[in-house]
């Protein structure tokens, strides 16, 4: 289950909660050690976990089922329905702490972001608000934004590497064929891929104009 510490009720201590934590808060019996005596048969000390016990007991938390011989202290306990109830709390509180705290983002959550993006931006470049002339001044409009995910510029997102991943049979058969093969993990963007869409020696569209 965890630790219970920071949860202490007011007067417990953390260390008597532990003992709880370790009753699980399932309806069974916890063995502790008697004291050994004196030889006048009196109990030379309680323990600590005895104490810590004791104190649960005060709150409720456990109760006593058998207690030890000579001694006069419990050293069987069960723990109460108030006891399972605040466990039974203590496990609510910490899944919705677990649930709220920052974590990693799962893969599908990212993709769902990556997803989202890319439909915002398509919406975006069909859209009147965009003054391009031709469909094709759009079309190279939105490949450049794409290329800006991959490079980490737009959205909010991470950089994306584009890792080649060629098919295991690939690399035989282009020596076969005589032609030079891709190896496998290959990553074409170690660099900004949309200040690669324009340049100066191409024509039309992707003759870049002092973009």
């Amino acid at each position: 289950m965890g630790k219970l510490g920071h949860l202490s009720p007011s007067g417990i201590p953390a260390k008597c909660l532990r003992a709880l934590d370790a009753l699980g808060g399932e309806a069974t019996t916890i063995q502790v050690r008697e004291s050994p005596a004196r030889d006048g048969g009196e109990p030379l000390g309680i323990s600590r976990t005895q104490k810590a016990l004791a104190h649960l007991a005060e709150a409720g938390y456990i109760e006593a089922t058998i207690r030890g011989r000579g001694t006069g202290v419990p050293n069987r306990w069960r723990v109460t329905e108030a006891g399972r109830a605040w466990i039974a709390a203590r496990e609510r509180q910490t899944v919705s702490a677990d649930k709220d705290a920052p974590k990693a983002k799962t893969a599908e959550e990212l993709r769902d972001d990556f997803m989202d993006t890319c439909r915002a931006l398509a919406d975006y470049w069909a859209s009147p608000q965009v003054e391009r002339a031709t469909c094709h001044e759009r079309l190279s409009g939105f490949l450049h934004s794409v290329l800006c995910i991959f490079d980490g510029a737009s959205g909010g997102l991470p950089a994306f590497d584009i890792t080649a991943s060629p098919h295991p049979d690939d690399k035989e058969y282009n020596i076969g064929e005589g032609e030079d093969w891709i190896e496998p993990g290959t990553v074409i963007n170690d660099c900004m891929l949309h200040e690669l869409l324009y340049r100066e020696d191409l024509p039309g569209v992707w003759r870049k104009h002092g973009r």
